[in-house]
């Protein structure tokens, strides 16, 4: 898979974050109510750009984050992706954010889950 190809579920289109997303991002992880689940301290604006220059260029780095966004109205749910990927050992940190009015829909599942399977006689 390519990492900075777009992919779908059935409510969700995750995409690289990139400049027109600066607002989203700074609105996320600038609101008190999400940072108190984050591990960083409330970002500034310029902080929001270094956030998705950050993420910009996903090929071979041990680190990676997708915008999710809604497939029917385009808006910004939050980000998901991973940190300290360890191809050694098989092992990776999985992170995300989701704005708090989309809280408790089963975003994150949808997301993380794979797919059901079907099998045909």
């Amino acid at each position: 898979m390519n990492l900075s190809e777009p992919f779908t579920t059935s409510r969700l289109h995750f995409r690289l974050l990139n400049q027109s997303d600066t607002d989203a991002v700074y609105k996320q992880f600038s609101d008190p109510d999400m940072c108190r689940y984050f591990s960083e301290p409330p970002c500034d604006y310029n902080e929001a750009v270094e956030i998705i220059e950050h993420y910009a260029q996903p090929e071979g780095k041990d680190h990676h984050r997708y915008g999710m966004f809604d497939r029917e109205t385009g808006s910004f749910i939050g980000t998901c992706g991973y940190h300290y990927w360890d191809a050694e050992r098989k092992q990776v940190e999985i992170g995300y954010d989701i704005w708090k009015d989309y809280w408790g829909q089963g975003y994150m599942s949808e997301a993380l889950l794979p797919p059901p399977l079907s099998f045909s006689r």
